[in-house]
């Protein structure tokens, strides 16, 4: 009994690990030039859709390579971020989640709109595949 206890804890604290406090959620660790890489291309697609004043709202626990190079990419395209929630800032939060063993996608939401890009890793080599639909914007 005493072993189940600690498998079960040893299984959930893993699964927990991935997601914290702000609902952001990485399963699929890059390197700091991947996670760069990344950054600057959903950055680029954020450019493409708020103006250049916008503040978002994006605070993080787990100091992963990618939440900092998403911080860093934002704050160098002019855009301004804040580590704390803030009421009137744009809401922001990240979902990186793997596919398989070399593929995975992120799910960007800014408030009730969201992204997704799927990117292919194979030997280090990062290539973002094209999808279909890349931004959808719900309407209540």
């Amino acid at each position: 009994m005493k072993h189940l206890f600690l498998v079960l804890t040893f299984f959930l604290t893993g699964c927990a690990s991935h997601v914290d406090s702000a609902g952001n959620y990485n399963d699929y660790p890059l390197s700091p030039p991947q996670a760069t890489h990344v950054a600057r291309n959903v950055t680029t697609e954020l450019v493409k859709r708020y103006p250049a004043r916008s503040v978002f709202s994006f605070p993080y626990e787990n100091r992963d390579a990618f939440a900092v190079a998403l911080e860093k990419a934002i704050r160098e395209a002019g855009m301004g971020i804040s580590p704390v929630v803030t009421p009137g800032y744009q809401t922001l939060r990240y979902r990186l989640e793997r596919l398989n063993e070399h593929q995975f996608f992120i799910v960007i939401t800014v408030n009730q709109n969201r992204f997704q890009m799927i990117w292919s890793d194979d030997d280090n080599a990062l290539a973002r595949l094209k999808t279909i639909t890349q931004f959808e914007v719900t309407h209540e």
